[in-house]
């Protein structure tokens, strides 16, 4: 399946990270529904502004009359790999993987942009004065090494986004108690985070926050395990990578390819239909386009503009092109180095 879509790598924060799951949704689903047929055996701080892209044409899932697990889904992509530490993977097949593939959050969109639990048991439970957010926990989540997520790995996994040195998801839990503080290196831990027990998670506020649930759906505050992290140092996000998604990580070739096995412990045995995901790192976008239309790729996610007229006037490769509209947002991100950190430069770039 073709991509028609163009997307480039970006430094993203939390918010557009929620902006781009909930448009890339039906990208997820297209894993499922265009999968091949089965292969034996396992193969080897604030950003800038930013204007909303007019809607665009991208993948969407085609019906299908049944559902079977098993085979590899192949994809391509001209970029390549940092991190698949969640708290940090703003490349765009960083933020993909880690996002769709290897973590959860406590709460997430529906087809129908409806927030729904996930690693949560139900919607929080929010006193009458709008402070204290009580959040049940699913029992039984495991992690891809076995371990089952509790109370304790959740408010790790808030708080390791709000470090000094991380700060993903930095103003966005500016008004849970002890947030700012905790960012800015002034506490041990965020005060307003509690592990009430190993199921129940309670977060208090300095005031009443409407939007505090939709910022617990965003991708940086995906749940990882505090003791392996802990125990991984600067090996994690590289070498060790585990969270409660759907599919776990095999093997990764720095440059060349990383592999996803389907987690056979995931919480929501109802997803996640092909038995193995591989992506390919540093494809150029003519490469991809021909070993997509070989049989070598299952799906491009970057191709040459030219080539879409060619393709939609292919009998055959129009059949395997499927768009439709998306609510994903392209934008540009600046760093704060010098010459960008001067006023008068980026204002005489705009």
């Amino acid at each position: 399946m073709l991509h028609d879509s163009k997307h480039r790598r970006s430094r993203a924060i939390s918010r557009r990270n929620l902006l781009k799951g909930i448009g890339f949704a039906s990208g997820v689903m297209l894993l499922s529904a265009c999968a091949p047929t089965a292969q034996p055996g396992a193969p080897p701080s604030p950003a800038p502004s930013e204007t909303p892209a007019p809607a665009v044409e991208a993948p969407i899932a085609a019906p299908a009359s049944t559902k079977k697990r098993g085979g590899t889904f192949r994809l391509a992509h001209s970029d390549d790999f940092t991190t698949l530490d969640v708290a940090q993977a703003y490349g765009y097949v960083d933020w993909w993987a880690s996002t769709f593939l290897l973590y959860d959050r406590l709460y997430v969109y529906d087809n129908d942009l409806n927030l729904i639990p996930n690693l949560a048991a139900s919607m929080p439970e929010v006193s009458a004065d709008g402070l204290r957010v009580i959040i049940p926990l699913k029992r039984g989540v495991k992690f891809h090494d076995g371990s089952e997520m509790k109370a304790e790995d959740v408010k790790f996994s808030i708080e390791r986004s709000l470090l000094p040195t991380i700060a993903s998801a930095a103003g966005y839990f500016d008004n849970v108690t002890g947030a700012v503080d905790f960012t800015a290196g002034k506490a041990e831990e965020v005060a307003g985070i509690v592990a009430k027990d190993d199921y129940t998670l309670e977060i208090n506020l300095d005031a009443p926050q409407p939007t505090l649930v939709p910022n617990l759906a965003v991708s940086v505050v995906g749940v990882a395990p505090k003791k392996a992290i802990q125990a991984a140092g600067e090996d994690w996000g590289t070498k060790i990578v585990i969270g409660t998604g759907p599919y776990k990580l095999v093997e990764w070739k720095a440059g060349e390819k990383i592999t996803f096995e389907r987690f056979e412990g995931y919480h929501l045995p109802d997803k996640g239909f092909v038995d193995w995901i591989e992506i390919f790192q540093n494809v150029a976008p003519q490469q991809g386009v021909l070993r997509w239309e070989s049989g070598e790729l299952d799906y491009v996610v970057d191709y040459p503009a030219a080539e879409l007229a060619r393709i939609q006037s292919d009998d055959t490769l129009k059949q395997r092109l499927v768009s439709g509209p998306t609510t994903i947002i392209h934008y540009l991100t600046l760093r704060n180095s010098p010459p960008l950190d001067d006023l008068n430069f980026r204002k005489a770039m705009a």
